[in-house]
């Protein structure tokens, strides 16, 4: 009986994105490892700045004008406030294993992208490691369409935001009363 082999990413492929509907965005793969002792095999997706909304071919993509994520990230510190923790680079360690939210789309050189050397150290894009996510999901590239949006189609996300913060801390609420949240 033979086993089937998994078919893994490989450097430089591009990665097409759906985390909204409606909006696709561009993902590349920085660097692979194989399976080593303790992890199987893994590798940095940078999630880029293309962000569009239309189911994109790679055709369309302008691969010299691709250029990795970076935006602020916040932290909720007590009910509607929110500190700034800096600026990240949306580059992350992920399984090399393709699954069906796994859409390559073309391949190039990834290098222009990120020209430091990329480690396999758990941390948070600003001390030197990057988060470890596991397998890609649906919602890989959700912080470009965040971006786009945010620039672009400012009225609705400022909306949805808004919508979600709602939401978020009426669950915060629901939890508090119920004893299971911590007082901020």
């Amino acid at each position: 009986m033979s086993r089937s082999k998994t078919k893994l990413l490989s450097v430089g492929d591009v990665l097409r994105t759906n985390p909204r509907e409606g909006f696709w965005g561009c993902a590349v793969v920085l660097t692979a490892r194989d399976k080593t002792a303790e992890f199987d095999p893994m590798c940095h997706i940078g999630i880029t700045t293309s962000v569009y909304t239309h189911e994109y071919s790679f055709e369309e993509l302008n691969v010299s004008e691709l250029e990795i994520l970076r935006r602020e990230r916040q932290m909720r510190v007590a009910p509607h406030e929110y500190k700034s923790l800096g600026t990240e680079t949306c580059i992350a360690v992920y399984s090399r294993r393709i699954n069906p939210a796994t859409i390559v789309v073309g391949n190039v050189d990834p290098s222009p992208l990120h020209g430091a050397p990329l480690q396999f150290i758990a941390g948070n894009t600003t001390d030197g490691g990057w988060p470890f996510c596991g397998k890609i999901d649906a919602s890989l590239g959700n912080e470009a369409v965040h971006s786009w949006r945010a620039e672009h189609d400012r009225d609705a996300w400022q909306k949805d935001i808004a919508q979600a913060e709602r939401s978020h801390e009426e669950m915060l609420l629901r939890l508090k009363k119920k004893g299971t949240q911590p007082d901020n």
